[in-house]
């Protein structure tokens, strides 16, 4: 389904050293290890507050290496520098939990540890509250902060902790605001994953945290801001003969380089821009399909110009992605766990002229080998009363 999990290993990777212990964990990993959906394994959960010796750790990061060398295997630290276990994962994480008592802010303190074990790491962004030591759960602003605050930091991933599925968090408005937010990072990995090298971005004014990255085509880049203080602010940019042009990624977000809004208690707000917008020189004028290499993208994760029918298979997907492309920046990812059950694209209507010959052109690429790209034609007028050919002039 494209699903990617952390497989958790970190209740037998803590038991005490034991021949049973080995055993049960090489029966569970080589269970899992040829599973697409496996990304990563989990080894500890905040070993540094539970007291975990780093030495078992290491023996476990080792005896799972030996079973399965081909995936990372990864650690959570709240209360411990990381470095005390750096010998025991290859991507490291940091769980700081702010909200209500501190700043979104708070995050960046976290990250430095992490930068300094020189590994890459994720943050895992608070989304719960209302019990324990947290009297309320983050709302969408501060959802959205800690989350452009971890990636502007240098964050590789984000995962967002619940405590119990369905329940929290339980206001919709910040769980919907999670799933913007990762529709956005879709958005920008053309840039902040597999674009060209950071771009140093220094903002006039101290309450402003702001990061670029060069896009991986036709040489732009993407700026992000974030305002983390609770008060408004302009943000000047430099003069426009040196950024000729600059769109807002995402239209309905606050706009940081004109004036904020008030927000709300501890609230920050982010949004990204790009210079210079991206111009499609590759399609064809003549060309009759209604934005045919998906660049019209109204809203992150839709693409305009098609209707996509609803699948037998409710685990099938679509989304615009930015990671490949043959003109601009984007193309449709569709996937389809089961053969035949799977989205279908109807492209926006056109009119096919009697005895007029017509040339169908497309790009695809597939994951797996021996995969059917499927077309067929419906709602043909009488004025096609010949069959219909289609030429296979190039595939990958």
């Amino acid at each position: 389904m494209g699903v990617h999990v952390h497989y958790d290993l970190h209740q037998l990777a803590t038991l005490p050293d034991t021949p049973s212990k080995w055993q049960l964990m090489e029966t569970e990993i080589k269970t899992v290890m040829n599973h697409p959906a496996v990304a990563a394994y989990y080894l500890a959960d905040e070993p540094g507050g539970n007291g975990i010796d780093p030495a078992l750790l290491e023996k476990a990061y080792d005896f799972v290496k030996g079973v399965d060398p081909n995936r990372p295997i990864t650690e959570v630290f709240c209360c411990v520098d990381p470095a005390k276990y750096i010998n025991s994962f290859d991507i490291g994480m940091a769980d700081p939990y702010p909200i209500p008592t501190s700043s979104p802010f708070i995050i960046t303190v976290k990250v430095n540890q992490l930068i300094a074990t020189g590994k890459p790491f994720f943050i895992v962004v608070q989304s719960f509250g209302g019990g324990e030591i947290w009297e309320r759960q983050p709302t969408p602003a501060e959802e959205r902060a800690m989350t452009y605050i971890a990636m502007l930091t240098g964050a590789i991933g984000i995962q967002y902790f619940v405590r119990s599925p369905g329940q929290f968090p339980y206001a919709e408005t910040s769980w919907s605001e999670c799933r913007r937010l990762s529709l956005e990072f879709r958005e920008l990995s053309s840039a902040i994953l597999i674009g060209g090298p950071r771009v140093n971005v220094t903002p006039s004014i101290s309450q402003i945290l702001a990061t670029g990255w060069g896009e991986r085509v036709n040489g732009t880049w993407v700026v992000a801001a974030v305002n983390v203080e609770n008060s408004p602010v302009t943000l000047p940019l430099p003069p426009r003969r040196s950024l000729p042009a600059r769109r807002a990624l995402f239209p309905a977000a606050v706009d940081v380089v004109a004036r904020l809004p008030p927000l709300g208690a501890t609230a920050c707000v982010k949004t990204a821009y790009r210079f210079p917008p991206i111009k499609s020189t590759q399609v064809n004028p003549a060309n009759l399909l209604a934005n045919p290499s998906f660049e019209q993208v109204t809203s992150p994760s839709g693409p305009d110009g098609a209707y996509l029918n609803v699948p037998a298979d409710h685990g099938s997907t679509y989304l615009t992605d930015t990671r490949f492309s043959v003109d601009g920046l984007h193309s449709l990812q569709l996937t389809t766990p089961t053969k035949g059950q799977g989205f279908t694209v109807e492209p926006f209507n056109i009119r096919l002229d009697k005895d007029t010959e017509y040339e169908l052109t497309f790009w695809a690429v597939s994951r797996q080998a021996n995969l059917t790209l499927l077309f067929s034609f419906s709602d043909l007028t009488p004025a096609c009363e010949s069959p219909v050919t289609v030429h296979c002039v190039h595939s990958s």
